[in-house]
């Protein structure tokens, strides 16, 4: 069996409550909460698939380099 991940995101949270009328708004803030998951997870991995040789990076080069996935992985989303 793979190992699993749960998607945990804070119900109290402004962001969430601002969204939370709104099930599309919902979803939209769901999906980039995973995208930040995802960044996360690819720096767990053995092999990157998002962001090559994190190791090598200062932490404001790794959160720049992340922040350019996540935007990526938004704008395939939204259809940009």
């Amino acid at each position: 069996m793979a190992d699993r991940r749960i998607l945990e995101y804070n119900t109290l949270h402004e962001a969430f409550k601002n969204v939370k009328a709104d099930s599309h708004r919902v979803e939209e803030y769901v999906f980039e909460r995973a995208c930040y998951g995802l960044i996360e997870v690819d720096l767990e991995s053995e092999k990157h698939k998002l962001i090559e040789h994190p190791a090598k990076l200062a932490p404001p080069q790794l959160f720049t380099e992340g922040a350019k996935q996540v935007a990526k992985l938004l704008n395939t989303y939204y259809g940009g």
